[in-house]
């Protein structure tokens, strides 16, 4: 029994609303209706095994979809949303705003069609869980979920979306239905951009910055400081979630009370798996009253798969007490269970290992045990090259990038004793891959060097395979095989590729900030450089680059293939972050032309600022 489409939800809603309650507070609306949280113990039951002798691939369940809506909200947003997966039936959620409540679920099959629908209304007391029965039927149609505006839903992505990253609470989605999302389609070999950073008003200054991607295309982690939700209520850069599944959004950045940070948040790294994000941030309030007292930027981390948010820099020895120095640029391994990041302080690792006076790289343990996700030890990845005893490398470490098996990070140094390789001088930096198996004293090599080390302006910005046995960064210097001026290099083994010469071409184009996939086969940056001959727009632009055929995609384009338009050759597409799976990039763009939706996103698009973008290029 094949059947496509989403829940229609809005039936209870509307019972309820027609009795005369539509008016209260809820969490993101205004009013004083009740305060303070319960619990709902859900039970989902259906009067067929929809499984039953059905393979996952076909008509299956293979999981659900639990949405918490405030009955008397006017804007249609769930308050939570949570992934339950078959063939568990029963769920516990908490943090449940006391009221009246809507619980919507959907069944979806193993190619992300719902398949099964139901809701019910119930009133959320404190004190206690509160039992509710949904009995799941059938989906017939196309329909929304429960607002009494009716407001549609976003317009639901590429169908070939992967079913096994979780979806977190609590998501907010736009109040107008995002029209540039990409059409669902059969076919997987669909190409299309989506904006990931979609405005529920018209910005006018404020930008987004940095972006990552799931493995699978199906999570966009990125920081902005546009106020994409009403939520976003400051000025302060914030971590926000974009589901491609449902064109959702959510603020990662904020405490178990929903409120967001109180500072600046930056940088978010999602897991290849999307279970884990890490992202540095200045905000004290995350915690809680009591907790974060150090002052710092610090690394905090979010287990989306229960939604709980805990923090990596802790003193070795208390781990209610912080870092005492700035900590910034983390990245996840695969499962998340390690984070990689450069810091400041001296109270991570034990007393003589780094002494200050400089910034380290740092690797700490995540453990996902207890209410939230914890540091269980940090180890200094900097090390001085040929010391038995840990100590760190004479100067500062930035942007360490850890492999998906966790054995490898990458970082650039100004240390001219971080490696065997030949001596560099404090200007300028050099990529080191440290080799985490091997003794303390020789694990680390120098990446950047040919006929000679990277000159000029160094080499920086390291992205790394998933064994750890390729690495791409940015460069200069004629000894790598490039020019003075930065170029994008691919390291294997004893060999090192320019990436940005096109064949044909003799000289290589200003280039930046490269990004390899998993296996290693592609790598997306940004360049000046015209690789494609829809390339007309005198700007940087993204480019995806295939080391199997040597050739190159522009990956700055529309749906249908158009390539950005921009106003100046610098304000461009940039920073792009490519999947572990390959098939998906996502950056930042000033373009006016990538997305198509109604007056209020085609207003913000001219505005002139940066925004991020995914693209399914393959």
């Amino acid at each position: 029994m094949r059947r496509v489409g989403l829940l229609l939800c809005i039936i209870a809603f509307a019972l309820f609303a027609a009795s005369g309650c539509g008016g209260g507070s809820s969490a993101s609306g205004g009013g004083t209706g009740p305060t303070g949280q319960g619990s709902l113990s859900i039970n989902v039951s259906y009067p067929q095994d929809q499984n039953k002798g059905v393979s996952k691939e076909e008509t299956a369940i293979a999981y659900y979809i639990i949405e918490i809506f405030d009955a008397s909200s006017q804007t249609g947003y769930p308050l939570q949303t949570i992934r339950m997966d078959y063939p568990q039936t029963q769920a516990t959620i908490t943090e449940v705003p006391v009221g009246m409540m809507v619980v919507s679920i959907t069944g979806y099959d193993g190619n992300n069609i719902a398949v099964l629908g139901g809701s019910s209304t119930t009133e959320v007391t404190t004190g206690g869980s509160t039992p509710i029965e949904i009995t799941m039927t059938p989906v017939e149609s196309p329909t929304a979920s429960p607002t009494s505006t009716a407001t549609t839903s976003p317009t639901s992505s590429p169908t070939s979306t992967p079913t096994e990253s979780p979806t977190a609470s609590p998501t907010v989605s736009p109040t107008s239905t995002p029209t540039q999302s990409p059409t669902p389609s059969p076919s997987p070999t669909d190409k299309w951009t989506v904006l990931a950073s979609y405005p529920s008003k018209d910005e006018t200054s404020n930008s987004s910055n940095y972006s990552t991607v799931c493995d699978d295309g199906s999570i966009v982690v990125f920081d902005t400081t546009q106020q994409l939700i009403t939520q976003h209520s400051n000025n302060l850069s914030q971590i926000y979630l974009y589901a491609t599944a449902t064109g959702t959004l959510r603020i990662l950045s904020q405490n178990s009370s929903s409120q967001i940070g109180n500072g600046s948040s930056q940088a978010p790294y999602i897991s290849g798996n999307g279970k884990m994000v890490a992202f540095a941030s200045t905000a004290d309030n995350l915690l809680g009253a009591g907790f974060d007292t150090n002052g710092k930027r610090d690394i905090f981390i979010i287990n989306l798969e229960n939604n709980t948010l805990g923090i990596a820099t802790v003193d070795i020895d208390n781990p209610n007490k912080g870092a005492n120095g700035d900590s910034d640029i983390p990245s996840l391994n695969n499962d998340g269970s390690k984070v990689v990041y450069h810091s400041t302080a001296t109270n991570l690792t034990p007393s003589g290992y780094a002494t200050g006076g400089q910034s380290n790289i740092f690797l700490t343990y995540i453990t996902k045990s207890g209410s939230r996700p914890s540091a269980s030890n940090t180890n200094l990845v900097s090390n001085k090259y040929g010391s038995s005893t840990m100590v760190q490398a004479t100067g500062s470490s930035y942007h360490g990038r850890i492999s998906g098996n966790g054995n490898f990070v990458a970082y650039h140094t100004y240390a001219s004793d971080a490696s065997s390789g030949p001596g560099f001088g404090s200007t300028i930096t050099q990529v080191i891959l440290c080799d985490l198996n091997k003794p303390i004293e020789a694990r680390a090599l120098l990446l950047s060097q040919k006929g000679g080390i990277a000159s000029t302006g160094g080499a920086q910005k390291a992205s790394i395979s998933y064994d750890g046995t390729k690495v791409v960064f940015e460069g200069s210097g004629s000894t790598l095989g490039g020019t003075t001026s930065s170029d994008v290099y691919l390291w294997y083994g004893s060999n090192i590729t320019l990436i940005n010469v096109p064949t044909g071409v003799g000289s290589s184009p200003v280039s930046y900030h490269p990004s390899i996939d998993k296996e290693g086969r592609y790598v997306a940056f940004q360049t000046f450089g015209i690789y494609a001959s829809i390339d007309t727009n005198a700007s940087q632009d993204v480019y995806i680059w295939d080391s199997q055929t040597n050739t190159y995609t522009v990956a700055s384009v529309d749906s249908n293939g158009n390539i950005a338009e921009t106003t100046a050759a610098n304000q461009g597409s940039q920073v792009p972050f490519i999947s572990g799976d390959g098939n998906y990039v996502c950056f930042t763009s000033y373009a006016k032309n990538l997305a198509t939706g109604p007056a209020i996103s085609q207003g913000h698009l001219r505005n002139g600022v940066a925004d991020t973008y995914l693209r399914k290029w393959k």
